[in-house]
């Protein structure tokens, strides 16, 4: 063997690529299981996850659906070994939809390549409770594209429950929808729904795809303990600045860096802030080799939740399938009484400076028309203006071209009514530039029909009842 990498590593497994000194031997990924917790460690006894994932493998390609060649599996003790072939020329989703999404031959080829990969992860009856973007891998050969499956020991072959198929599908698919043209919808929704008997599927699509956004949401809003608390998801630390809740990819050290650099701005150079009034600043520096917003606000004075904490836990619980916020990686809450929110910077203009361009008008007020669509999809209310949003050059955690910048004043309310409907897109369209309101109000309201499920009449019949949108 001529050497190896580490692909991927915590406590409890190692994934690390093998490549031969013979270039004609396929390269290896070996995948190490070595849990620490007596626990998990007399549990792997019995059920010894290199030989479970290996077996359920093979079903899989027995079954006809792609996933990675699996070629031995082994075990000592609680630790074992599953070893698989490295498929050559393979991306993950997300780089290879990016690196073909504005080229229009293969952005058809991928498509096609997707639909195929629904198709038979449907025929097959395959559930996943672990399927998204990170978990498929693409290769490309010539014009064509192949997805295959990666990490499938939670997958299970021959499932009776279609709507429980459709769901894991949805969680593969969210994120890409709100990007997709309706012909593209039309090509992939055939492909992952199997209709009831006498049903339809375009019915079924939008009411899997709502259950998959309000499935999310309600199993974040069910952990938000996990961003409060010292743990796996996040550090709890205390020291002369206040206490900090820090994400644990994200370097305390990095945390610290901004928020001094914030405060230095704030002195030295204070016509640099992106925002400042006598309550909040907003600033964009530079750490290590990432650019970060900080956020400083005071807390109110009497006991109402501060607008830092309910911003934290909001935008955790909003980011999923479709829905798209600016991930928040550090949270001081300060003895003094202010509180500093470290989070990324969404790299591009908002929505408001990006609408100027009369070239993108009409693609950024469809994209917005989408998001919305999926907002009240997943049981989630505004308001959100215009100023709220962003438009996105460089997605790097999300798919769609427009983001939430903040998700404080978001309400989870469930089910959404025709009011909440109607209130969320009036005080939308009430937010834009006179010079651009009646086009953009159009382009809007097609685009959220579109997705909602609504006819032209109905959604007319819905903005009337009340002030009129615009």
């Amino acid at each position: 063997m001529s050497g190896a990498a580490i692909l991927k590593q915590n406590d409890r497994r190692t994934v690390c690529r093998v490549d031969p000194a013979d270039c004609s031997l396929p390269s290896l990924v070996i995948k190490h299981d070595h849990p620490v917790r007596w626990r998990d460690r007399i549990k792997s006894l019995w059920r010894c996850k290199a030989r479970r994932e290996f077996e359920i493998g093979r079903r899989l390609a027995s079954a006809g659906v792609p996933c990675v060649p699996m070629l031995a599996w082994g075990s000592r003790g609680s630790e074992s070994w599953l070893v698989t072939r490295r498929v050559r020329g393979t991306m993950p989703l997300l780089p290879a939809w990016r690196s073909c999404r504005r080229k229009p031959r293969r952005r058809a080829a991928f498509i096609a390549a997707l639909a195929r990969f629904l198709r038979r992860l449907r025929n097959a009856g395959v559930t996943h409770g672990d399927l998204h973007r990170d978990n498929v891998l693409v290769a490309r050969k010539g014009r064509r594209f192949k997805l295959l499956l990666v990490d499938v020991i939670e997958a299970r072959v021959g499932a009776a429950d279609g709507r429980q198929v459709l769901h894991d599908l949805m969680l593969l698919l969210g994120g890409f929808v709100p990007l997709l043209r309706q012909h593209e919808i039309e090509k992939i929704r055939d492909a992952a729904v199997t209709p009831e008997e006498g049903g339809d599927t375009e019915a079924s699509w939008r009411d899997a795809l709502a259950e998959t956004c309000a499935r999310f949401v309600r199993y974040r809003r069910a952990r938000m303990h996990k961003v409060l608390t010292d743990g796996r998801f996040c550090r709890r630390l205390e020291n002369e600045a206040g206490v900090w809740l820090i994400r644990r990819s994200f370097a305390p050290e990095a945390a610290e860096q901004a928020v001094r650099e914030h405060q230095r701005l704030q002195r030295e150079v204070p016509g640099d802030l992106l925002h400042r009034d006598e309550n909040s600043s907003v600033s964009r520096v530079s750490v290590g080799n990432r650019t970060v917003e900080v956020h400083e606000m005071r807390r109110p004075a009497d006991d109402a939740e501060s607008p830092a904490r309910r911003r934290w836990l909001h935008t955790y619980c909003v980011y999923g399938p479709g829905l798209h916020a600016a991930t928040h990686h550090a949270w001081l809450a300060g003895h003094d009484g202010v509180d500093f929110l470290v989070c990324d910077h969404l790299r591009g203009p908002s929505l408001i400076d990006a609408i100027k361009d009369p070239a993108s008008v009409r693609r950024l007020f469809g994209a917005a028309g989408r998001l919305l669509a999926h907002f009240h999809a997943a049981g989630l209310a505004g308001p959100v203006p215009a100023s709220a949003l962003v438009a996105i050059e460089r997605p790097i955690n999300a798919l769609c071209e427009i983001g939430l910048i903040h998700a404080a004043d978001v309400r989870f309310v469930g089910p959404i009514s025709d009011d909440d409907r109607a209130t969320d897109l009036r005080g939308f369209c009430a937010s834009l530039p006179s010079a651009v309101a009646a086009r953009g109000r159009a382009w809007l309201l097609a685009a959220y029909r579109r997705r909602s499920g609504y006819s032209g009449h109905d959604l007319r019949r819905l903005l009337a009842d009340g002030n009129r949108a615009g």
